[in-house]
C-alpha cells in the first residue's frame, strides 16, 4: 500500500487546510511599491504660493534634495496659498502620467511643524473621457484632508479613502459614470493647506511617499487557487488511468528493470573507482587525476594563460629509503606533499608524477612568478624537520651508539620551472621543465632552475 493510500484522508485534510490558509493569506503576500521620495518616481518638484509657481517669501525650500519646504504666511500675503506639486509628466506631453491603478495605499512619512490642523493630499488624473489637453484643471481631482495630528508618525492612507472633489465635478459637469476615483494616469500629485492658512511659519519635511499594492489582486489570487485544485483533480485522474493501464506491464518488466539497475550500479561503481584521483599518501592528485587536469587546462589554455609547470624531485630519495627504510620514505613523501599543498593557491594543482617526483600546474602564473613559488617551496622543504621514530627498524639508528629520542632527517628538493609558450603542447613544456630539473641536479641539487624559452 502506497504512502498516499495509507494517509489519504490526512493528505486531503491538509490540502483543504492549506487552501483555506492560502485564501486568507492574500493580505500578507509581498507588496509591490512605487516610491516617489527624494529623486525617485517624479520628474519635477514645484512649490507654489498665492502668486502661482513664482514663489518667494511665501513658499521656499529648506532642503530641496530632502524634500523639505517652508511656507511663511503673513497678513501681507495677497493670497493665502502654499503647497508642493510633484509632476510625473515630461513637457509638453503633460497628459502622459503614471499608472497607480493597481496600488491600494500610499505610505506617508511627513514631519510637519506649524499651527495648521489639516494638510490636503491630492492626485490629478488625466483621461480623455473627461479631461482636456488644453486645460490643466480638467484632470480629475482625487483628494483627502489629513489631520496634522495623525501625521506625527508614518501613516498608510487607503487610496479608496480619497474622494473626487465636488468643485471639480460641478465645474466640468461630470456625469455619474465618470465621477468615481481614477488613478490610471496620474500626471501630478501634491500637498497643500487649502484655505485659509494660519499665519506664521509652516515647515513640512516629506521623508517618504510610497505607494503600495499587491502584485496579484484578490480575485486573481482566488482564481489561481481554484485553478490549482482543478489542475490537481485532472492530473490525479490522468495518473490513475495511466497507472491502471501500465500496471500489468510494470509487473512483467520488474525483473528486467532490477537487472538493469544492478548493471547500472556496477557501471557507476566502476566509474567512481576509475575517477578516484587522489594519492592517499601525499594528498596530491595521482597520475590519472593530474593527467585529466592537464588535459582540461590545455583544452582551455586561453583562459588560463600565463600557465607555468613546476617539477619537483626529492634529492637522494633512494638513499633515504635505503638508509631509513620505506616507512620513513613514505612519511617524507606525505609531509612534503602536504607542505606543498598548504603553500600553493586554490587554482594551482599538485600531482604526484612518479615515486618521489611531483608536478605543480600554476594557472595565471608566468615563469618569473613560477620561479619565485618554486624557490619558496624549496626553502620551506629545506627548513622542514622530518622527525623519525626511535625504532630499531631504521638501519641508520641501529648504527648509532646513542640514538636520539626524536632524531630528525633533513630533506631537500630540486625544482625545474617552465612557462607554456604559444602553440606549445604539454609534453613540450614538460620536457623543458624536466631538462631544467636535470640541470638543477647537475648544479648540486637543492636549487631551482628556470627552463629556457624555445626559439619560435
Amino acid at each position: 500500500m502506497s504512502f498516499y493510500s495509507r494517509h489519504r484522508h490526512n493528505i486531503q485534510l491538509a490540502a483543504v487546510l492549506l487552501t483555506v490558509l492560502a485564501a486568507v493569506s492574500h493580505r500578507w503576500l509581498p507588496l509591490k511599491t512605487y516610491e516617489i521620495t527624494g529623486s525617485k518616481g517624479h520628474t519635477q518638484l514645484n512649490l507654489y504660493s498665492g502668486k502661482g509657481y513664482e514663489y518667494g517669501e511665501e513658499a521656499d525650500w529648506v532642503d530641496k534634495d530632502a524634500m523639505k519646504m517652508r511656507c511663511t504666511i503673513t497678513p501681507a500675503s495677497e493670497k493665502t496659498a502654499c503647497g508642493l506639486d510633484i509632476a510625473f509628466y515630461e513637457w509638453p506631453k503633460w497628459e502622459n502620467g503614471i499608472n497607480l491603478h493597481n496600488y491600494d495605499t500610499v505610505h506617508l512619512d511627513i514631519d510637519y511643524q506649524g499651527s495648521a490642523s489639516k494638510i490636503r493630499f491630492y492626485a490629478r488624473n488625466f483621461h480623455p473621457d473627461y479631461s482636456n489637453v488644453g486645460d490643466f484643471n480638467s484632470t480629475k481631482y482625487n483628494t483627502i484632508n489629513l489631520r496634522t495630528r495623525d501625521l506625527t508618525q508614518p501613516v498608510d492612507v487607503p487610496l479608496s479613502a480619497l474622494v473626487v472633489a465636488d468643485w471639480w465635478l460641478d465645474q466640468f459637469d461630470i456625469p455619474l459614470a465618470q465621477s468615481h476615483l481614477d488613478f490610471s494616469n496620474i500626471t501630478g500629485m501634491g500637498f497643500d493647506f487649502g484655505s485659509p492658512i494660519p499665519y506664521g511659519e509652516h515647515t513640512i519635511h516629506f521623508k517618504k511617499i510610497v505607494f503600495k499594492g499587491h502584485y496579484i489582486s484578490s480575485a486573481s489570487w482566488y482564481l489561481i487557487i481554484m485553478s490549482i485544485w482543478m489542475l490537481t483533480i485532472v492530473v490525479k485522474t490522468v495518473r490513475r488511468l495511466i497507472y491502471l493501464r501500465e500496471k500489468n506491464r510494470r509487473y512483467l518488466q520488474r525483473v528486467s528493470m532490477l537487472e538493469a539497475d544492478k548493471n547500472q550500479l556496477q557501471n557507476k561503481a566502476a566509474k567512481f573507482e576509475e575517477l578516484s584521483t587522489t594519492d592517499s599518501l601525499t594528498g596530491a592528485y595521482n597520475r590519472f587525476g593530474i593527467d585529466r587536469i592537464i588535459t582540461n587546462l590545455f583544452e582551455q589554455r586561453a583562459l588560463m594563460l600565463p600557465l607555468t609547470i613546476i617539477i619537483a624531485d626529492i634529492d637522494h630519495f633512494k638513499r633515504i629509503n635505503d638508509t631509513e627504510g620505506h616507512a620513513v620514505g613514505d612519511k617524507v613523501l606525505s609531509k612534503l606533499g602536504r607542505t606543498i599543498l598548504a603553500n600553493i593557491r586554490e587554482n594551482d594543482f599538485l600531482g604526484r608524477w612518479g615515486g618521489e617526483e611531483f608536478i605543480i600546474i600554476c594557472t595565471h602564473t608566468d615563469a618569473q612568478h613560477g620561479f619565485l613559488l618554486a624557490e619558496k617551496l624549496r626553502l620551506l622543504i629545506e627548513g622542514t624537520q622530518f622527525e623519525l621514530e626511535n625504532s630499531t627498524n631504521s638501519p641508520r639508528l641501529n648504527q648509532q651508539l646513542h640514538p636520539q629520542l626524536h632524531p630528525q632527517l633533513k630533506v631537500t628538493a630540486s625544482f625545474g620551472v617552465g612557462e607554456v609558450q604559444a602553440g606549445e603542447t604539454f609534453t613540450e613544456t614538460f620536457n623543458r621543465a624536466d631538462s631544467a630539473l636535470y640541470e638543477a641536479k647537475k648544479q648540486g641539487r637543492n636549487c631551482t632552475v628556470l627552463a629556457q624559452h624555445t626559439n619560435v
